[in-house]
C-alpha cells in the first residue's frame, strides 16, 4: 500500500503504512528494514518534514554501509543529504560526494547527476558560485546529451542554475534559465513547475520588485497545492518571502491572509509526530548477498518498453521459493533497482556461494545476462 501511494505521489499518506510495516516486520532482517526505513525517510523528505526524515535515513545508511555494493546505498545517501542540507550542510556535502563517487567508480555518470546537482545547490547556497555552476552545468550537459531523459529532469537543473545566478545578482541569466525550465514543464503539472514559478518570484523579490514577486510566489503556492502531497517546507519558505513583500507593500489584508496560511502550514508540520523506534535488533549479523548487475537501464527500457529484467527477477524468485522448500536457508529476491545505465537484481541469504549456485543455471541461460557483473558477498 505504501509503495503504491508513493507511485502516485501521495507521500504523506504513505508514511503511516511504511511505519506500520516497519513495526510489524517479524523477520527484522536488517537489509529489509533498511529498505523500508529509506522509503519512509524519502516520504518525510518529499513532504517537507526534514527533521522527521533524518532519523530513519541515518539508520538506513548505517545498515546499507555494511553492504556497500547494494545500489540503494547511493540513493539513500542523496536523500539524507537533502534532509540535512539546511541543518547540517557539511554532513550533507559528505553524503552527496559519497553518493556521486559510488556511481563514478562504476562509470555511471548519468546516475551521478542527482548527487552532483545537489552539490551544486549546496555550493550555491553557501556562496561558492564557481563550484556550483561547474556542478550544475555538468549535470545539464550530461542530461541534455542523454537520450530518453525526461524533460522534468532537465528543467530541475535549469531551475537550480537560475537560483545560482539569482544569488549572484545576475538576474538576466537567471530569468533565461528559469524561463527555459518553465517552457519544458508547462504542460507537465508537476512539482518542477511549481518550483520554477517560485524561483521566478524570488528573482523579482531580489530585484526589489515586490508586486511581481507576490504574483509569482502565489502562483507557485497555488500549483503546490494541486499536488497530491505538497512539500510543506517549500510552501512555508515561499510564504515567508511573500509576507515580507506584502509588509513592504503595505497590503495589510493580504498580509493577514498570508500569515494565517503560514500558521496553518506550520500546524500541519507539527501535527506529524516523530517516531522513536527500537532498532537494536538490527545490530546483529548481516545476511550474505548476491548482486546481479545487468546492462539494461532506464534508457534501454524506454526505447522498446520491455521489462525483461523484471520478468527475470520474478522467475528467479520462483526458483528460490522452490529451493527454499527443500532448504529454507537458501535465500530470497530482495527486488531490483534500475538506473540509467544498468539494472541490479538483489538477492540475500545465509550463504552467498550457495545462493549463487542456485541462481547460476537460470542466469547462464538468459541472453540479457550476457556481460552481467556478479558480486558475491559473504559476511
Amino acid at each position: 500500500m505504501a509503495a503504491v501511494l508513493m507511485e502516485i505521489g501521495e507521500y504523506r499518506r504513505a508514511i503511516p503504512f511504511w511505519e506500520q510495516a516497519i513495526q510489524l516486520d517479524d523477520v527484522k532482517d536488517p537489509i529489509d528494514t533498511a529498505h523500508m526505513l529509506a522509503r519512509v525517510g524519502e516520504c518525510y523528505n518529499r513532504s517537507g518534514l526534514k527533521d522527521h526524515a533524518t532519523i530513519p535515513l541515518r539508520a538506513a545508511v548505517k545498515i546499507f554501509r555494511k553492504h556497500p555494493e547494494d545500489p540503494r546505498l547511493s540513493a539513500v545517501l542523496t536523500t539524507l543529504g537533502n534532509a540535512l542540507r539546511k541543518s547540517a550542510p557539511a554532513e550533507a556535502e559528505s553524503c552527496y560526494r559519497e553518493a556521486a563517487d559510488w556511481h563514478v567508480g562504476r562509470g555511471q555518470f548519468l546516475s551521478a547527476t542527482p548527487a552532483w546537482g545537489n552539490l551544486g545547490i549546496l555550493c550555491s547556497e553557501q556562496g561558492r558560485y564557481a563550484e556550483a555552476l561547474e556542478y550544475l552545468e555538468n549535470v545539464r550537459k550530461i542530461r541534455e546529451q542523454s537520450p530518453g531523459i525526461p524533460t522534468p529532469a532537465i528543467a530541475i537543473t535549469l531551475n537550480n542554475i537560475a537560483n545560482c545566478y539569482r544569488r549572484m545578482g545576475k538576474f538576466e541569466e537567471a530569468f533565461l534559465a528559469v524561463s527555459r525550465a518553465i517552457d519544458l514543464v508547462q504542460d507537465k503539472a508537476g512539482s518542477e513547475l511549481a518550483s520554477a514559478y517560485g524561483t521566478r518570484g524570488l528573482i523579482f523579490l531580489d530585484q526589489g520588485k515586490d508586486t511581481e514577486a507576490v504574483e509569482w510566489l502565489r502562483r507557485a503556492n497555488e500549483h503546490h497545492q494541486t499536488l497530491p502531497s505538497p512539500n510543506l517546507d517549500i510552501i512555508a519558505d515561499d510564504l515567508k518571502r511573500e509576507i515580507a513583500a506584502l509588509q513592504r507593500l503595505g497590503r495589510a489584508d493580504e498580509l493577514n491572509e498570508a500569515e494565517a496560511r503560514l500558521a496553518s502550514v506550520h500546524a500541519a508540520m507539527k501535527a506529524v509526530p516523530q517516531v522513536n523506534r527500537d532498532l537494536s535488533a538490527l545490530d546483529g549479523p548481516m545476511q550474505c548477498a548476491v548482486f546481479v548487475e545487468l546492462n539494461i537501464g532506464i534508457r534501454e527500457r524506454s526505447r522498446d518498453g520491455k521489462r525483461e529484467d523484471v520478468q527475470l527477477g520474478k522467475r528467479l524468485s520462483e526458483v528460490l521459493e522452490i529451493k527454499n522448500l527443500e532448504d529454507k536457508d537458501i535465500g530470497w529476491y530482495a527486488g531490483h533497482l534500475t538506473m540509467p545505465e544498468s539494472s541490479t537484481m538483489i538477492f540475500y541469504g545465509a550463504d552467498a556461494e550457495k545462493l549463487f549456485r542456485v541462481l547460476e543455471p537460470t542466469l547462464a541461460s538468459e541472453p540479457i545476462c550476457a556481460g552481467a557483473r556478479i558480486t558475491i558477498r559473504q559476511t
